[in-house]
Order: C-alpha cells, then sequence, then structure tokens
C-alpha cells in the first residue's frame, strides 16, 4: 500500500501541510506576548513534534481572552475611603496606573492561621448575610467540610439571601450531587466556570478561575489561598498549612465586584443588581485589591512580584507551595539576594505535585547560591502564598510564585500597606521556618539533569 505513488503523493503534500501550519503558529507564538521561555517552549514543540505540538497550542495555548474588558474592580469608592496617592508607596501608585483600584483605608484583617479557625471565619461570613453572598472557588471538594459550607449556602438561600456560587470546572470536579440539588431548590444559583468542552472549543482549557472569595453583602469577605475541603479546613487527617482572612471594610466591596465580573462573564447573567453602598470603615489596615489573570492585557501579578523586589531594602519574605518563577522574576529575587538583602523562601519540603518539585528545586538551588535561605516546611503540604517587603508592606492572596499564577490563571491579591499585618504575617512566616529543613543538599550529576531538563518544562507547567 505504502509503494501506491498516489499515497506516498499524498502523504508529502499532508506533510507539507503539516509543517506549514506548525510555522505559522510558531510566528504568532513569537508575535504573542509571552515569556521568552515560554515562547522557545511552545516554538520548540511546534517545529520539533508538530502532530503533538498543534494539538496541544490548539487546545491550551491561549494567554490571553476575547472578553469585553472588566468593569471597575469596585464601585465609585468616596475619597474618604481611599489612600492619597501623595501617600502611596510606588508599589499602589504602579498598579494604579495599570487600573488596579486605589488602596482604601479603614479595613478590618482577620487572619485565621489554622484549618479549624478558617472553617470558623467562612461559616461566619456565609451565615451573616443577609441581603446577597458571592462564593467565588477553584476547589469546592465532595467532603464533610464542603457538604458542611454547602449546607450554610443553603441555609443562607432559604432565608431570602441571593447566593451565587461559581467553581471552576476542572478544580471542583467532584459533584455533591445532593447537597447541590437542596441548595438550587433553595433557591441558590451555581455555575461552573469555563466548562471542560467549551473551554476546549476556545482554546481555553488552560486558564482556570483560581480566586478564593466569599463576600456577605459587599461588607464582609472571605479571602486568601484556601480552598473549601477538608484538608483546607481542618477535617482531613493531614491538614494542609494555609492562610486565609476575614476582610471588613471597603476592601471587600472591591472583592464583590471581582466575584460579579466573573459571575457575568462566566455565566453570561449581566442582571446582578447594582453594587450595594461601600462599608463604613471597620479597622486601621490598608488594603489594595490586586486581580490579575488572562482577561488583563498586562500580567499584574508578575508586574507586582518584580516591584516588590526591587522595592525590598532589608527583608525580602516569600512563601509558596510552588516555586517555578518566570526569568524576569527569578533574576529579581536573585538579585535582591545579591544585594545583601535578607532574602527567604519558604516551601513544602514536598508539594502534592511531584514534578513541580522537581523543576523547583533547580529554581531554588539557583536561589540558594545567590545568597538566599531556603526553607522546606517538614510537618506536611504548605500552602500559604504570601510576599513580605521589609516592614512596609505584604501581599497574600490566591497567587503562586509560577507559571500558572504569572500568566494564565485568575488570580486574586491582597497588598497590605500597613505595619501590623505585615508583623502578623511575620510571625506565621517565623513559626513555620520553625518547622522547617534550612537550606538544600547538593545532589548528584544523575538528578541534576533531570531537574535541568524539567525546567525546560517550566513554562508549560
Amino acid at each position: 500500500m505504502f509503494n501506491d505513488p498516489l499515497l506516498l503523493q499524498l502523504a508529502t503534500i499532508a506533510t507539507w501541510l503539516l509543517w506549514l501550519l506548525a510555522l505559522v503558529l510558531a510566528f504568532e507564538v513569537v508575535h504573542e506576548r509571552r515569556a521568552p521561555a515560554a515562547t522557545l517552549a511552545w516554538v520548540a514543540l511546534l517545529l520539533l513534534l508538530p502532530v503533538l505540538g498543534l494539538l496541544l497550542y490548539l487546545l491550551f495555548a491561549a494567554r490571553k481572552v476575547p472578553r469585553p474588558a472588566p468593569r471597575p474592580c469596585a464601585p465609585e469608592l468616596p475619597e474618604p475611603s481611599c489612600l492619597p496617592a501623595a501617600a502611596a508607596p510606588a508599589l499602589e501608585r504602579m498598579l494604579r496606573r495599570f487600573g488596579v483600584p486605589p488602596a482604601t483605608l479603614g479595613n478590618a484583617l482577620h487572619f485565621a492561621l489554622t484549618p479549624e479557625a478558617a472553617r470558623s471565619d467562612l461559616l461566619a461570613v456565609i451565615d451573616s448575610a443577609e441581603r446577597e453572598l458571592w462564593v467565588l472557588v477553584y476547589a469546592f471538594f465532595d467532603d464533610a467540610s464542603g457538604r458542611e459550607v454547602m449546607t450554610a449556602l443553603t441555609a443562607a438561600a432559604q432565608r431570602g439571601v441571593q447566593v451565587r456560587l461559581m467553581v471552576d470546572d476542572i478544580g471542583s470536579l467532584g459533584d455533591l450531587r445532593a447537597a447541590r440539588r437542596a441548595f438550587l431548590a433553595a433557591g441558590g444559583r451555581m455555575v461552573r466556570f469555563k466548562p471542560v468542552w467549551y473551554a476546549l472549543a476556545r482554546r481555553m482549557a488552560n486558564l482556570r478561575n483560581h480566586r478564593k472569595i466569599v463576600v456577605a453583602d459587599g461588607a464582609r469577605a472571605w479571602t486568601g489561598g484556601r480552598n473549601i475541603g477538608d484538608v483546607y479546613l481542618g477535617r482531613g487527617d493531614r491538614p494542609w498549612l494555609d492562610l486565609s482572612l476575614r476582610v471588613a471594610g471597603p476592601a471587600a466591596a472591591v472583592l464583590a465586584e471581582i466575584c460579579r465580573n466573573d459571575w457575568q462573564y462566566g455565566s453570561g447573567d449581566t442582571d446582578c443588581g447594582a453594587p450595594l453602598p461601600v462599608p463604613a470603615p471597620s479597622g486601621d489596615a490598608v488594603v489594595q485589591v490586586l486581580p490579575s489573570g488572562p482577561e488583563h492585557a498586562d500580567d499584574l501579578w508578575q508586574a507586582a512580584l518584580i516591584k516588590a523586589c526591587f522595592a525590598a531594602q532589608q527583608r525580602l519574605w516569600l512563601a509558596t507551595p510552588y516555586f517555578v518563577p518566570d526569568e524576569t522574576v527569578l533574576n529579581a529575587v536573585l538579585t535582591a539576594a545579591r544585594s545583601g538583602i535578607d532574602v527567604r523562601i519558604l516551601v513544602p519540603r514536598r508539594s502534592d505535585n511531584p514534578l513541580v518539585d522537581l523543576v523547583a528545586r533547580s529554581y531554588l538551588r539557583e536561589a540558594q547560591r545567590a545568597g538566599a535561605s531556603v526553607h522546606r516546611y517538614e510537618p506536611g503540604m504548605m500552602h500559604a502564598k504570601f510576599v513580605l517587603v521589609d516592614q512596609r508592606y505584604a501581599l497574600f492572596g490566591s497567587a503562586n510564585i509560577d507559571a500558572r499564577s504569572l500568566f494564565l490563571n485568575y488570580e486574586s491579591t491582597l497588598v497590605a500597606y500597613d505595619e501590623a499585618t505585615v508583623a502578623t504575617l511575620a510571625l506565621f512566616f517565623d513559626e513555620a521556618c520553625a518547622q522547617a529543613t534550612t537550606g538544600l543538599n547538593s545532589t548528584g550529576r544523575v538528578r541534576e539533569t533531570l531537574a535541568a531538563l524539567a525546567r525546560l518544562l517550566a513554562p508549560l507547567l
């Protein structure tokens, strides 16, 4: 059959067409706004393995979405609620120029440093809702904690609260079938963000909503790095070390608008009611809410991280479960370490992703050689994500320091510009480091080679 001249001619034509299409897409990649390493990885995949490269590119390669520009992520903030531009740090002013809402005054932040406290905080926010309740979460598990939270959401709907629940379709694969039926029967509404087949058809399967936000009446919020499930909320055998908090004050109104924007985009429902009035001041924390993701033309989380690294003068402490930065962020961290700044990186000894661990060790060794101190949390999984810059400000929320959070995921980060918040997180960092192994041991040439090869995959992880 393969000696048939016609079939050979058709096969030759198909091969040339395949290479031509791969070449066209490679040119498209070059003209997209990607990190150089990611660009090289995609071009190499398309040209060296065109069949696999074409398949992966057509399914997963979208990095920005053709979505209407999001509305301002806050209702009209009254001037007394906003940090005056003249008193704002450079990071705050830079983020404003990107279109991020200004930092707000008068917020109360209550951190939950244990899973049990986090569960109590989450249920308290849900139970406090009187008019509307937004729930936006990446992973909502079908376990004891998930059912308990769904029961609380159902009770809120039964007392007349407008409850809107959005979960990521890939992050939340659990069904919660019985609890979901009761929730919907009570009047609650649930949407799965970018269902898999819909996302595949539009080359958006790689763009996931990683935010974790619950807001009651636009005035009280629960947010941070925790999803809804036993390992996050203290019902599992080995709960993860994580960080979440309650927010009361004007920043909660900004978080509510992120939920409103995502709901309108994910559900197609544009009639969500007007934003509720901005709440009165509740505390002394100065907080800026930073949404980032493929709906923005710029990579805001990356920009904020780089600015934070270069702003540090005495201390730069980073906590993340996955340390797989792009080259620009890595160089900013290395520059801080080589400048004599106290750079510390807190990661789990073993995360829930062995491939990411293999890649991360290569980056961590490079940071260690530059003078950074690496701390590997021993008791279990460390899932908290935050950055401390001197005693001046802290960045914390849902975003990791990896390619997905930097360039692909929808994320939400709080930036606090008050020393009390920074001090609270510094204490948490110190307590975690007390249960960590300091430093990475030298490794053999074979293992180092494997890590270097795996690092080539970092932009695609």
